[in-house]
């Protein structure tokens, strides 16, 4: 009788710590994520947002609100598509710790190098990096062949790009199973031979 006590205060402790571990206000690095996110979850600019709030949301559009900052993802566990399009990003480092992430739009950003997308780690997920300024595509064969969107990477500004980066490009978006729109491998194509190379 009394082990039946204990458990059952223990399990009350338990429910409660959960409770106030959900109803914990969240505090925003990104002015711009957190406008975003009260606008999606249709709250006050001045209201708290609290981390069972965020964890309803599985997709969240916080295109052109000047982000460079994303670090404010890691509070939503469950996001299934986000699009970050428009803002002013060049480090993805922090999309790693989404495991439920499946689309991602980063189009019209600062990314630099296929090396930040070393979140894209499942064939299920689509990743949409078109028009940035991509220039180190050296670790495109390490990345697993999810679908990627490179329309408008740069490459007819690029001075060192090598043949084995267009042909590594290329079979990546080859491999069985992989998907692909034709128009990002011949608009790859058509700008890197324009340079002449």
């Amino acid at each position: 009788m009394i082990m039946k006590g204990y458990r059952r205060i223990i399990f009350c402790a338990a429910w409660l710590l959960v409770q106030l571990a959900g109803a914990q206000s969240v505090k925003f690095y990104s002015p711009g994520f957190e406008a975003g996110v009260k606008s999606h979850l249709g709250v006050d600019s001045t209201a708290t947002v609290t981390a069972a709030q965020l964890d309803t949301i599985r997709t969240l559009n916080l295109s052109g609100l000047a982000i460079t900052d994303i670090r404010d993802v890691a509070n939503l566990p469950n996001i299934q598509k986000l699009n970050l399009r428009y803002n002013e990003i060049d480090n993805v480092e922090p999309l790693v710790a989404l495991d439920s992430l499946r689309e991602v739009d980063l189009s019209h950003n600062q990314l630099a190098s296929i090396h930040v997308l070393s979140f894209a780690c499942s064939e299920r997920m689509t990743v949409d990096v078109s028009f940035n300024a991509i220039s180190d595509f050296s670790a495109f064969r390490t990345l697993t062949p999810c679908c990627f969107h490179l329309e408008g990477v740069g490459l007819q500004k690029l001075r060192k790009v090598t043949v084995g980066d267009i042909t590594d490009l290329i079979d990546r978006y080859l491999q069985p199973g992989t998907m692909v729109q034709i128009t990002d491998i011949t608009t790859l194509i058509d700008r890197y031979l324009q340079q002449g190379q």
